[in-house]
């Protein structure tokens, strides 16, 4: 018989489109008979009923049906043969590492199974004597006659023939007759978890003990159904749930030596992961988070292939820099009053495309433009020292990890970045801009991802974020929930960049290099690392461009002028000429001083000519730059604030305060007019009673000389002083403890008889001094006390 297509043992045949009438399924071709021209075949897949897997008994094909059928396309010849299950491939220490314990039951059922089949087989003879139906029928009866397994002998011949039957169908060899328990569980239960279960983590792998992983309780069970209900709501993601929990039931409050309170989470393993925290938390709470977060175009994007990145052909720092601007999703209050909603902010990222590193970014209440532009740019390539001391993170992030970074060539959408003034400032610097085309944003995706991760890590936390989605009927509006002020919210945004350019990169695989210099070394695969990394090893483009220049080309002018008392800022939306009241700024280099005085000193020209224009950031106001056209330097001048909170006010924040305090100001004019309109008439008051008082001194005692007037003052001030202390009118009954040669006495008057004796009076203690106490009732009061004691 010609073998046509060449069919030997260990092939395989299976039909084409279920169009064959010869076989059924895949077929394992067993033995060929050229004599006979058959062959022996044996469906090489169990066939299943009730949940239970049982083989068909092996065939006999012609080989010329077989040629016929492959002729006619119905067959397909695998000249390979088959690829066995996994358990089937296993050695048994391979399959005792997989199931955890040695030896497992795989193991042990495949040892048993084998012994028995080896039972079967009559010495002298090989396996295939099985294939014979007659032979086969004799062998297992006499097995099982011989091994006293006389009742259910039904059940027990069907048993011992499955398993010749999966020896043939699952490769002939000893590790055929493994069993399927990798498809085993438990029908409606849960397994009881003693030990870790899956794939052993790395520590484990490398012999470190204690570290395996953390063991799932019932209690675990319910506290992930739990939070996956309460957090993984609409308006948190699945990664916020799982901190929330790990904040709420897994970690411990720790006071650090400042007196703050914060969480510190159990170690790795004695909490759970994400992945226990998804499984047991959606069966628990019965949600669907997959399709409860994420939209039909959102799900569509994990079936998308990606045969590049963003990062091809980027080999240095500072090289490309990705930058994009969205909208926060996280509503504001003003600084002035929290109860004014301010809405959302924008935000704008400048990422170096080789590790994605946020070099810097720009955050305000204007709308993506050139300006904003422009300040992002100059925001990454500027030291930011004094910046985190203005927002007071000076403790927090060392400055050292925020790296002044100018590029090369940017790369932005055709937005915001695409304009005529952004274009000359880059190509005077001797850089490039390149866009992307239209919708092709993932050509942008290293700063499109970094979006998302600000977004998750922060916007998607703070009250008031809109999750990025538009609300339905019945929520919560996000503006209602509003607190964070735009300060507050920059703050949060420094913190989280400076975590996203500081943890640990696990998706990246360590070259030998960065073995050496990063992981050798105790340091982390950070962002930040990797970049520091690079640019010691020389791969950092620069364009030289000096840091002055840089600032001139990307700060945003404003009018002020110089005074006596350092530079003061107009007013950009005022119509006329107007300072910005509480902003000053100052500088100790000579050349500044010497305008500052001839701003005092030169006033017979016009306050005009003092007038100059000056650059600066109007979201981080402690400083200003002013560039001399005569000699190109360029100098810095520093923000006075004579209250340490106003340097944390922006430029608008500073106009509107004017604004309300221009208002403020009118009503309480007011009040201050009427405050200084009864003074004055009580002071006119006085005046005039003491006139009178005067007028009625002199009707009784004739007046005196001017000259007499004038002469003793000296004397007259010391005999008053007794009668105040400290400024306060001592009590009458006080007086009677004065001694007598400093008691003030009236003067002898013509025509009034002397006082008896010159001793002082005994006084009442009932009498008190009067406030405008006039020498006369002074004397007509000492005059009456004599009479009584005559």
């Amino acid at each position: 018989m010609k073998n046509k297509h060449n069919i030997f043992p260990g092939m395989a045949i299976s039909p084409v489109n279920q169009s064959s009438k010869l076989i059924k399924g895949l077929m394992r071709i067993l033995m060929l008979n050229l004599e006979s021209g058959t062959v022996i075949c044996i469906q090489a897949t169990p066939q299943q009923r009730h949940n239970r897997n049982y083989y068909l008994q092996p065939i006999i094909i012609t080989v010329a049906a077989i040629n016929d059928e492959i002729d006619q396309n119905n067959i397909a010849l695998h000249h390979l043969g088959i690829k066995s299950r996994a358990d089937v491939l296993l050695s048994d220490e391979e399959l005792d590492r997989k199931y955890g314990s040695s030896p497992c039951p795989a193991v042990v059922a495949r040892r048993e199974r084998l012994v028995i089949l080896n039972a079967l087989v009559p010495e002298g003879m090989d396996y295939s004597v099985l294939l014979d139906p007659q032979l086969r029928n004799e062998i297992v009866a006499n097995y099982l006659t011989k091994h006293g397994k006389t009742q259910n002998q039904k059940q027990a011949k069907a048993a011992v023939v499955q398993l010749i039957y999966q020896f043939f169908a699952e490769g002939s060899t000893p590790n055929a007759l493994t069993p399927y328990f990798s498809q085993r569980g438990g029908r409606g239960k849960e397994k009881k978890q003693t030990k870790k279960s899956g794939a052993r983590n790395s520590p484990t792998k490398n012999g470190i003990k204690g570290v395996e992983g953390f063991v799932m309780t019932q209690r675990d069970k319910e506290i992930c159904g739990y939070c996956m209900k309460h957090y993984a709501h609409g308006k948190n993601s699945i990664n916020k749930a799982l901190s929330d929990m790990w904040r709420h039931f897994y970690s411990t409050p720790v006071q650090s030596p400042n007196g703050q309170v914060t969480p510190e989470l159990y170690p790795k393993f004695l909490r759970p992961t994400k992945s226990q925290f998804e499984r047991w938390g959606q069966k628990y709470s019965g949600l669907n988070l997959m399709t409860r977060h994420l939209n039909s175009q959102q799900l569509a994007r994990f079936d998308r292939a990606l045969l590049g990145t963003a990062q091809d052909g980027i080999v240095a720092v500072g090289q490309v820099a990705s930058i994009d601007s969205t909208s926060t999703d996280v509503h504001f209050v003003s600084m002035l009053n929290r109860q004014t909603r301010i809405g959302l902010m924008n935000r704008i990222l400048v990422v170096d495309s080789l590790y994605g590193y946020i070099a810097g970014f720009y955050m305000g209440t204007e709308a993506s433009s050139t300006e904003t532009v422009k300040l992002a740019i100059l925001h990454a390539g500027s030291e930011k020292s004094d910046w985190l001391k203005w927002l007071g993170l000076e403790d927090e992030i060392p400055s050292e990890d925020w790296l002044g970074l100018k590029f090369d060539t940017f790369n932005a959408d055709n937005t915001e970045a695409r304009t005529m003034e952004i274009i000359d400032s880059i190509t005077a610097l001797n850089g490039g801009m390149r866009y992307v085309p239209v919708a092709r944003s993932d050509l942008n995706s290293i700063v499109e991802t970094a979006h998302h991760s600000l977004h998750r890590s922060v916007d998607h936390k703070e009250p008031g974020t809109t999750r990025g989605k538009k609300t339905d009927r019945g929520d919560i509006k996000p503006e209602l929930e509003a607190r964070i002020t735009i300060i507050e919210g920059i703050r949060d945004i420094a913190r989280a960049i400076h975590v996203h350019n500081t943890k640990s990169l696990t998706h990246i695989t360590p070259s030998l290099n960065m073995r050496q210099e990063i992981l050798d070394k105790g340091l982390k695969l950070s962002r930040l690392n990797l970049t520091r990394l690079a640019m010691r090893q020389g791969r950092f483009n620069s364009n030289g461009i000096h840091f002055d220049d840089f600032v001139i080309k990307f700060s945003m002018p404003i009018k002020g002028t110089f005074t006596a008392k350092g530079v003061k800022l107009h007013n950009p939306k005022a119509n006329r000429r107007e300072f910005i009241g509480s902003l000053r700024f100052v500088s100790n280099d000579p050349i500044m001083v010497e305008k500052f005085t001839r701003a005092k000193t030169a006033r017979k020209g016009s306050p005009e000519n003092f007038d100059a224009t000056f650059f600066h950031n109007p979201y981080c106001l402690d400083k200003i730059f002013y560039l001399d056209v005569q000699t190109g330097k360029t100098y810095t001048l520093y923000q006075v604030a004579w209250e340490e909170d106003f340097k944390e006010y922006t430029l608008d924040d500073h106009m509107d305060m004017q604004n309300q305090d221009a208002v403020r100001h009118h009503f309480e004019d007011e009040d201050n007019e009427q405050l200084v309109t009864v003074l004055d008439h009580r002071i006119e008051v006085t005046g005039n009673n003491a006139k009178k008082a005067y007028q009625a001194d002199i009707a009784v005692n004739p007046p005196l000389s001017k000259s007499q007037i004038a002469k003793g003052r000296n004397e007259n001030r010391q005999k008053e002083r007794p009668l105040l202390k400290h400024g306060i009118v001592i009590p009458v009954e006080a007086l009677a403890d004065v001694a007598p040669e400093t008691m003030p006495l009236p003067e002898v008057v013509a025509n009034q008889p002397p006082l008896i004796n010159q001793t002082p009076p005994v006084l009442n203690p009932s009498q008190r001094l009067d406030r405008d106490f006039s020498s006369r009732k002074m004397r007509n009061l000492l005059n009456a006390i004599i009479a009584e004691d005559d």
